[in-house]
């Protein structure tokens, strides 16, 4: 009995002390790999984008106020400062409201080198679908799948 307590402890032990990542998985090389393919950042892009427009952080904001009204997504002075200097990148959302907001590509705003102009109407479509999406729980999401579905069965609604 003594010896099984004893293991218990030990695993007990062992799953409480702290877990250390190895940063040479192929996750983590990949994302370096992606990091050293970027020229610029999100906070070059916001500074070449303010420098291009004649623009202060204050307009961006103003900008924004529409797309963070309608996404339900608040963009504040502080974050935004934070952005801009570098010292924090903007999650998802976020990110998808200064791109709407700038009129510009989320992948160039995040600092890829690829067109600035954002993407054709579909791609706009794609990333607020995600946006409700991700608002839905599993009942919501369920039922707007199956309404999706049935439109793309519908010849009605199908590309020709």
């Amino acid at each position: 009995m003594q010896e099984k307590k004893s293991n218990f402890l030990n695993f007990l032990v062992e799953k409480t002390q702290p877990t250390y990542y190895n940063a040479n998985t192929p996750q983590k090389k990949e994302a370096k790999i992606m990091a050293e393919e970027k020229e610029y950042n999100t906070a070059l892009r916001l500074q070449q984008w303010m420098d291009e427009n004649n623009a202060t952080q204050a307009d961006i904001l103003r900008r924004c106020e529409h797309y963070s009204a309608k996404y339900n997504i608040d963009i504040s002075k502080s974050l935004l400062s934070l952005y801009v200097t570098g010292k924090n990148e903007p999650g998802q959302k976020r990110l998808f409201i200064l791109s709407k907001a700038l009129n510009v590509s989320p992948a160039w705003l995040m600092g890829y080198d690829v067109p600035r102009d954002p993407e054709p109407d579909i791609q706009e479509e794609k990333n607020e679908l995600k946006m409700l999406l991700y608002d839905l729980n599993k009942e919501g999401r369920q039922k707007l799948m199956d309404y999706a579905r049935d439109l793309a069965g519908n010849e009605k609604y199908r590309r020709k």
